[in-house]
């Protein structure tokens, strides 16, 4: 039995978990430049008509009228909280999949004698009550059956089983194709053409070449997956990346030169960290600028983007903050020019390796420079992020994201412990 754990609007109750006065508050959180929506609670969606991806400046005014608070993104609180809830959840099995920020599967034997949706109530009541977290359970025999229930279950109870065939089809006959996992809108679109409305007619659907060529091969996956038939098996270690990015649309065009290094170095500050992390190497580094075409400082005279990159391998990997840096500024300066205004930059790290590489003959690791960088992940690690960093970005790092909104980091920095009145 696959059993899915999703946390309900999870960055919004994040923020209410240590603001009693939040209680009865709708809360919207928005993405890092403070530019849109990316959670909002029920009411705000169903009331309000407020989507996730509408930009901020549209509904600021009718979040200020409804009384509803606003956040700026803290994932060092959101990442803390969701390494809670899994820690919750790996107390029911050995065999649990973080497949998001705010979800995971458990998988456990179809035990006969168990009352599943008895048992996936113990479970929503124990995260709410040991973190606080409203979550959604469902419970099926595949994956796709599980993520269908757990969607059913945060419109109903919080929790969804189907105890027999006819109650699961009578409930797919009246949920649309597009609420499948993997199913988006445009391929919804392609099934209705072919007859396929409900989830119930996806499931019953005869000709699995035909929703092979409709959807391919994972389409055909999910449908079999419907049918009870096991198709995506637990991943509890998931693949380490193959690339690491880190870019930024900024606020108003950048002209300047020494301005793109500052933005470039924290970029390349942000990925090796990251790099680090998971305990990886890269030996191809690839920086990218976007650029428009201005008729003055004001206006824009077309709305073509024009794309500029630099990529280099090096023989030796390396995850060193300071020689990415050094990298990254030297193929900043070969695609930059001074005619140009640039709304985004970027930087790719790639061929990234996770063994244990033979060093080469003729090029040794900084020592002294992997010392410095290890030093400055462990102050940071203690004391907050970004508290240390290279001069290079000085300037930059205090203006990396605008966070009108940002809530304390309660779980991970000192200074922004809670404290009793």
């Amino acid at each position: 039995m696959f059993i899915l754990v999703d946390a309900n609007s999870f960055f919004c109750h994040c923020e209410k978990l240590f603001r009693p006065d939040l209680a009865n508050r709708e809360v919207v959180v928005l993405s890092n430049n403070d530019g849109c929506v990316v959670s909002a609670t029920r009411k705000v969606k169903q009331e309000l008509g407020i989507k996730t991806g509408q930009p901020f400046f549209e509904i600021k005014e009718q979040c200020r009228k409804n009384n509803v608070a606003t956040f700026s993104s803290n994932f060092s609180l959101y990442t803390k909280i969701s390494k809670r809830m899994s820690d919750i959840l790996k107390r029911y099995s050995n065999h649990v999949e973080v497949y998001s920020i705010d979800e995971s599967f458990i998988m456990l034997p179809n035990y006969t004698n168990l009352d599943w949706k008895e048992f996936g109530k113990e479970i929503k009541d124990e995260v709410e009550r040991i973190l606080g977290m409203p979550v959604s359970v469902g419970i099926a025999k595949t994956k796709a059956l599980s993520k269908i229930c757990n969607h059913i279950a945060k419109k109903g109870s919080g929790v969804c089983y189907f105890s027999s065939d006819e109650e699961m089809d009578n409930l797919f006959s009246n949920l649309s194709v597009k609420e499948i996992w993997g199913i988006g809108k445009a391929s919804a679109n392609k099934l209705r053409m072919y007859g396929i409305k409900t989830v119930l007619d996806f499931k019953n659907y005869k000709n699995q070449n035909n929703i092979k060529k409709i959807i391919t091969k994972v389409g055909l996956q999910v449908h079999q997956e419907l049918n009870g038939e096991i198709c995506f098996s637990l991943n509890e270690n998931p693949k380490a990346r193959k690339s690491i990015m880190c870019s930024r649309t900024f606020s108003k065009a950048v002209y300047d030169l020494k301005d793109l290094e500052r933005k470039v170095a924290s970029f390349i500050t942000n990925a090796a960290l990251k790099l680090r992390n998971e305990k990886g190497k890269t030996s191809c580094i690839e920086i990218f600028l976007i650029k428009k075409t201005y008729q003055n400082d004001l206006e824009p005279t077309d709305r073509i983007s024009n794309f500029v990159s630099k990529k280099i391998k090096v023989e030796l990997a390396t995850n060193n903050t300071f020689s990415l840096i050094r990298i990254s500024l030297a193929l900043l300066k070969e695609i930059f020019e001074n005619a140009s205004s640039y709304k985004k930059a970027g930087v790719i790290l790639s061929n990234i390796s996770h063994e244990t590489l033979q060093l080469s003959l003729f090029e040794q690791e900084n020592e002294k420079e992997k010392k410095i960088t290890n030093v400055v992940d462990q102050i940071n690690a203690r004391l907050g992020r970004d508290l240390v960093y290279s001069a290079a970005c000085l300037g930059e790092k205090e203006e990396f994201y605008k966070q009108d909104y940002c809530s304390p980091r309660y779980l991970t920095s000192w200074d922004d412990l809670p404290v009793a009145g």
